[in-house]
């Protein structure tokens, strides 16, 4: 047997050679091709070396007349960059001179590869029979190589019929959209149980293939798509007695679209292995296993139950109990249970198709129960009585339905029997169980209904019992670890510990693990503190919130007010224009961070599943964070104290400096810009302007790394040398310059090319700059620059740098009026 489909055929070769004529003059030009046409072959023309050299890389030549003589590279140059490529180093040369003859000339062109050379002017015919003998050659030499490659195609071929004849998998190649048969293994026709004889289509042999669905459905999608199919225990119904009966047959298959050179999809294989026995024994298997669990199902199901309910974690009980009745008693089950509010809650659904769980779940949220209702589960949970329903047409789906989508998702969960029974304990109802029928054919009796009462009783014990040591663990587990934050938060003496003790202990405490602690600006906007749980792109784009922006933490701040979403849907109900700074959190909280009327900022959660909000977990949250608000106020307290100090200490150091430096500017200069430095932290510069010339004369300035020193320097005296730079402005206006977040989007491409070097290695987040005065006149300037970006300049610390600008300008000013008191005397 053979199939075009196993190996292409080989590409035939062109029916024309291809002769290339390089020549500067158009007319020469024209006079070749008209000489050449006769030969019936695709002549190709170059008017310089450059042209022809590209034309070279694209395509082969039969040979190539050159004129010796060209513009821009001469023909010599162009043979030879020919003979260096492997692709032309072979393709003959007649080089077409308009000089005579010389030996010296003709030697050059036999070295440089040329076959012939011609002079003009030359005999046409003699020109035309030369290039026609290099046509045929190049032309002979092309169908020796076609000859070569269909005698390797074709043995490659019959290897591969051979193996696949030999293959112990049923295989067979189609064609087209209509499956034509080109090839069929022996196994293959054995496997489908008659002849496949070849060049017929699908239809014809296996006709009873077309009417199956399921079949012709992954054949044509495995065509149309070029994507392999895959089946496993794949069922197929074949008629292979010849009787007309059709054998149900299982089979793990493969179905692979072949290409054409076209790389269009032109062939299917199939690759087949049949395992109808190993299905049929397992089915019967699972088939007797089956009968024996229901036959002792019923009399382990209320010793199980019993076992189960004597917990006292109410979801996890109500959970496994709806496990348990499904599918032994029930094709799905769900547990609702009453809130303090009123509410219905679906806390449990468990269905025989797995993936019908969450539409149980989906129809009690977007449909809530109501408990007024005088059918159903409201029913139930109004009157505390059960209610049988042996048999739900769909009338009745159509009457309880809430409308036409609400009906559609309930045909698809499956109403046939159901079953709802309240769950009672102390004289009051906590809940509802529902037991449903769907697609198994069973249906509900009185006898079902003795044994779903008896449940129902033991599982309101369960839950009222839950309830009750549920509510006294929570307030003692919620009083626990609010202590635990405390602690943590004693020990915690900064504002930045205090966030990352809340977003550690604290989120460990709600049962998150993610949360922004915001603090207030001034103006009234607010930025990130400290943050957990989020991607860097989100936090970057929520690290400050102006003033202005409607969002819910800053609305929180401005009311002072928590503010609460159980759901994504709460959230953008409000805040629309939050679609885009969403992650996969669906509930979330911002809390605002007050004390004794102060906004310090605002606490925002995020939780992974929706959640509620009970009172008692507001209240935890907002305990929580007023605990956090304390500890950020004392923190504050504490650093106001400590910068206090430290403000008075580099007062003093300074005032000890310039006393120790007796008048010496250049030395109270460096000690000045150093302390500055270290208080300050990064880089420090003191700028002084001439007295007469007006003109910066003299800078000190300090980094704690010795290269950033002087890579500094060399910034800085390049900024006043051009008289230009903020501390320029600065030493101009009398104006301080405070920018206490430096934008980074273009900055370096903002900053003059003296200035970048130094902020590409340490980089630029901050500015501070005050002008040094004394006796009204503006004397120079001093100057700090942060690389931090979480540390941004206060203006409590741009009014300390002026008082040691103005100390520092009453030394220069004495310092130069002693300097002209001992210049006079």
């Amino acid at each position: 047997m053979t199939s075009a489909a196993l190996l292409p055929e080989p590409a035939s070769p062109s029916a024309q050679a291809i002769i290339l004529v390089v020549d500067d003059s158009p007319n020469q030009l024209v006079a070749i091709q008209a000489l050449l046409a006769p030969l019936g072959q695709r002549v190709v023309t170059a008017s310089s070396g450059g042209d022809a050299l590209r034309l070279l890389l694209e395509m082969d030549c039969a040979v190539v007349l050159l004129d010796v003589h060209l513009t821009d590279i001469d023909g010599f140059e162009v043979a030879r960059f020919m003979r260096e490529r492997e692709r032309t180093c072979r393709t003959p040369i007649i080089f077409i001179s308009g000089l005579t003859a010389d030996a010296h000339f003709t030697t050059r062109g036999y070295s440089m590869g040329a076959v012939d050379f011609l002079f003009k002017p030359f005999d046409p015919r003699v020109l035309r029979a030369k290039v026609e003998v290099f046509v045929e050659l190049y032309l002979h030499r092309e169908r020796l190589k076609l000859q070569a490659e269909r005698e390797k195609a074709e043995s490659e071929r019959l290897r591969l019929l051979n193996l696949l004849t030999q293959t112990p998998a049923a295989i067979a190649i189609t064609r087209g959209m209509d499956f034509v048969f080109e090839f069929a293994n022996p196994l293959y026709q054995r496997v489908v149980g008659r002849p496949v004889p070849l060049g017929r289509p699908l239809r014809e042999v296996l006709p009873e293939v077309v009417s199956q669905p399921g079949v012709m459905e992954a054949l044509r999608q495995a065509m149309r798509t070029g994507e392999p199919f895959s089946g496993r225990e794949f069922p197929v119904s074949l008629g292979r007695h010849g009787n007309g009966v059709l054998e149900e047959a299982f089979f793990d298959l493969v179905y692979q679209p072949l290409r054409d050179e076209q790389g269009q999809v032109e062939w299917l294989l199939t690759h087949a292995v049949e395992v109808t026995a190993q299905v049929r024994a397992r089915r019967k298997l699972e088939e007797r296993e089956q009968a024996l669990r229901e036959s002792e199902g019923r009399f382990r199901l209320m010793a199980e139950a019993g076992e189960l309910l004597s917990t006292l974690e109410d979801r996890t009980v109500l959970q496994r109990l709806a496990e348990l009745v499904v599918p032994r008693l029930a094709d799905w089950a769900a547990v609702d249970l009453l809130s303090e509010t009123g509410a219905v809650e679906r806390v449990a659904a468990v269905h025989s198709e797995p993936e019908k769980a969450a539409l149980a779940f989906e129809i009690a949220r977007r449909w809530p129960i109501d408990r007024t209702s005088h059918e159903g589960i409201g029913r139930v949970l109004r009157t505390g009585e059960p209610l049988l329903l042996e048999h739900m047409p769909d009338e009745l789906l159509r009457r309880l339905a809430r409308g036409e989508e609400h009906l559609r998702l309930a045909r698809t969960l499956g109403f046939k029997s159901s079953v709802c029974l309240p769950l009672v304990a102390r004289g009051r109802v906590l809940g509802a169980l529902t037991l449903v029928h769907a697609e198994s054919g069973r249906r509900f009796s009185e006898r079902d209904l003795l044994l779903a009462q008896e449940l129902a009783r033991r599982a309101g014990l369960a839950v009222d019992n839950a309830l009750l040591y549920r509510e006294a663990r929570e307030a003692q587990g919620r009083a626990s670890r609010l202590q635990a934050v405390a602690a943590a938060l004693s020990r915690a003496a900064t504002p930045a510990e205090v966030a990352r003790v809340i977003l550690t202990e604290g989120l460990r405490q709600v049962g998150t693990h993610a949360g922004i602690v915001y603090l207030r600006e001034p103006e009234g906007s607010l930025r990130v503190l400290h943050d957990v749980g989020y991607s860097r792109e989100l936090v970057r784009r929520v690290r400050h919130l102006s003033a202005g922006d409607r969002m819910p933490q800053l609305d929180a701040v401005r009311t002072g007010e928590a503010r609460w979403f159980s759901s994504t849907e709460e959230l953008l109900a409000d805040y629309p224009q939050m679609s885009t700074l969403l992650s996969t959190f669906e509930a979330r909280v911002a809390l605002p961070l007050r004390v004794e009327g102060n906004s310090l900022g605002c606490l925002w959660l995020s939780f992974q599943d929706r959640r509620p909000f009970s009172p008692e977990e507001r209240d935890f949250l907002t305990a929580l964070a007023q605990l956090c608000s304390q500890a950020l106020e004392r923190a504050r307290l504490l650093a106001v104290a400590r910068e206090q100090t430290e403000h008075m200490r580099l007062l003093a150091d300074a005032v000890k400096a310039f006393a120790e430096a007796g008048g010496d500017v250049e030395a109270s200069a460096r000690a000045l810009v150093r302390r500055v430095s270290e208080s300050f932290g990064d880089a420090c510069a003191l700028l002084l302007r001439d007295e007469v010339s007006g003109s910066v004369t003299f800078s000190a300035m300090y980094h704690p790394d010795p290269w950033a020193r002087a890579l500094l320097q060399e910034t800085i005296r390049g900024t006043y040398e051009r008289e230009e730079g903020p501390a320029v402005r600065v030493l101009h206006t009398g104006q301080p310059l405070r920018v206490s977040r430096v934008p980074q989007e273009g900055l370096l491409e903002s900053l003059a090319p003296q200035v970048r070097p130094f902020v590409e290695c340490f980089g630029l987040h901050g500015i501070l700059i005050v002008p040094l005065r004394a006796q009204g006149q503006i004397l120079g300037t001093l100057g700090v620059f942060r690389s931090r970006p979480d540390l941004p300049y206060t203006p409590e610390e741009q009014a300390l740098l002026q008082e040691l600008a103005d100390r520092a300008g009453l030394v220069v000013s004495n310092a130069r009026l002693r300097a002209r008191a001992n210049a006079t005397w």
